[in-house]
């Protein structure tokens, strides 16, 4: 079993990770009282299971932020977990265990139980036996209440993708190249022939060709998206699913669908259109509402939390949040939307009773809330406005309070507060690719950067304010690969100076202070 495992997914190439925000605690935690459940005690210490871990990016994180607890990370690879142990070793960290192995190797006797257990990304690319080796795994080492995270790639939305990364691998047989970058390189040009000299299918099928267009052009640009290709594209385990099915497995394994990990997925009346929403007057059953709405949105990834036998109790789940959970602005409070963007171009407005009672206490300066300031709602109002103001991104839940941004802190000096940053940002600066950095008042993730934003933070550290429009400019002049600026997609080294003096604006506004408030970065 073990040899078939290998054979279907590449050991020879690793595989570009970062750390995943929705793997942190919290906001696992957050997501299952936004639903309704109780979830277990986050800031306590508790264990913790990431299968398929890749290098270890989130496991090491999450490790260096709660020392009490301990960490378990699976992978095959083993130059994945040579990597991520070399991490754990340069941290100090001695609550992490690092463990190579397949999945149909894996003795579940040999493992702890766990408060939360995480699988993201590869799930899809395991065979049917091994996607049912992970299920029991969870079933048998998941402690009871405790949390089961699991991403996974979604029909109906990837339907016409599949079989046509099913025929690329048809035409590279894995056994007829020496190398897995040798199938891949030969898989991308065949894909590059076929859509050339055209494809009904993909006239038929955007979706697919949509697929297909990425990769021919991000490879041309970077040759990790290779990389990507193969283990994406070429896994033989690939298989997208709907979510009754998913549903089906989970229940035959004693767990139970709490809801998706984006707690905004949860809210009918933001996840559809408006016109779809009497639709679900007329579903009760779990799996058939959450099939339909996935047709409705033509959903290609779900993530989604499951538990084995959780509690359900509205008032105990907003006791726990009252206990736990603060609020407060990621931007500007002059800056923060009060309407909600939803699916089709629809708009719901965050105005009147509750959401003006939110506003008014950001705007009176308050640095953040909790569930107390809103008792005099009901609690069904409370979660619909938390779900929805955190939906709009301009809001960042924490366990701790921010720290004070001082109202000079762009004329202040900066370094970055601790080692696993310091990791993880270094390793994005060196591949020119985004980065998620840690919060001690997440307890996991904190801020997400752009590769831009990394570029931009890079130099600020190393410039000290001084000069940082040229500083920058010099380090993108080296650069070829494509970046999102306000006026669209271009390579990094055709940026002009008043485009990145606008990057640098931008970011001295808006991300450095959150960063502050964080405790990412010290001044």
């Amino acid at each position: 079993m073990a040899e078939e495992y290998v054979g279907f997914y590449v050991q020879d190439i690793e595989f570009r990770s970062q750390v995943v925000p929705v793997q942190t605690p919290l906001r696992m935690c957050l997501s299952m009282a936004l639903a309704g459940y109780v979830p277990p005690a986050f800031e306590k210490p508790f264990t913790y299971c990431d299968i398929c871990c890749g290098d270890g990016k989130t496991v090491n994180a999450l490790a260096s932020l709660n020392k009490e607890s301990i960490f378990y990370g699976i992978d095959f690879n083993p130059n994945h977990i040579a990597k991520a142990k070399k991490t754990a070793e340069a941290l100090g960290l001695t609550n992490v265990n690092f463990i190579h192995a397949s999945i149909a190797e894996i003795v579940f006797e040999d493992f702890p139980t766990f408060d939360f257990i995480t699988i993201n990304g590869a799930y899809s690319w395991l065979e049917e036996p091994l996607k049912q080796k992970v299920l029991q795994f969870v079933s048998s080492r998941l402690k009871d209440n405790g949390i089961f995270y699991v991403e996974y790639m979604a029909l109906p939305g990837r339907v016409a993708i599949a079989p046509l990364w099913k025929l690329i691998q048809m035409l590279t047989p894995p056994e007829k190249f020496s190398s897995s970058k040798e199938r891949g390189k030969r898989g991308i040009y065949l894909l590059r022939l076929l859509a050339r000299r055209g494809m009904f299918y993909l006239q038929a099928n955007p979706p697919a060709a949509r697929a297909a267009q990425f990769y021919l052009t991000q490879t041309k640009n970077d040759e990790y998206f290779i990389d990507h290709f193969i283990h994406n594209a070429l896994a033989s385990g690939f298989r997208p699913m709907f979510f009754y099915e998913m549903n089906a497995d989970i229940t035959k394994n004693e767990l139970r669908y709490i809801g998706a990990v984006d707690p905004s997925l949860n809210d009918i009346e933001v996840s559809v259109p408006p016109s779809q929403i009497p639709t679900f007057f007329e579903i009760a059953e779990t799996e058939m509402l959450e099939t339909v709405k996935d047709f409705i949105r033509n959903t290609m990834d779900r993530r989604d939390l499951f538990s084995k036998k959780p509690v359900q109790s509205i008032d105990d789940a907003l006791a726990y949040l009252k206990e736990r959970i603060k609020i407060f602005p990621s931007v500007p409070v002059n800056e923060v939307r009060r309407v909600l963007n939803i699916i089709g171009g629809h708009r719901i407005p965050l105005k009147g009773g509750i959401y003006d009672k939110i506003f008014k206490l950001f705007e009176e300066g308050k640095t953040c809330i909790t569930i107390e300031d809103l008792n005099e709602f009901p609690p069904k109002q409370i979660i619909k406005a938390i779900t929805r103001i955190l939906a709009t991104g301009d809001f960042t839940a924490s366990y701790k309070e921010p720290f004070e941004c001082p109202q000079d802190y762009e004329q202040r000096s900066y370094s970055v507060a601790n080692d696993i940053n310091k990791i993880l940002l270094d390793e994005s600066f060196e591949s020119f690719t985004s980065s998620v950095l840690v919060s001690p008042i997440t307890f996991g993730a904190g801020a997400e950067l752009t590769n831009l934003e990394v570029a931009v933070l890079k130099s600020l550290l190393t410039k000290n304010n001084e000069n940082l429009v040229e500083q920058l400019s010099e380090v993108l002049s080296k650069i070829e690969k494509p970046v999102q600026t306000f006026t669209g997609t271009k390579n990094a080294n055709t940026l002009k100076t008043d485009e990145i003096q606008q990057i640098v604006s931008a970011f001295m506004k808006r991300k450095l202070p959150l960063l502050i408030k964080l405790g990412i970065l010290n001044c």
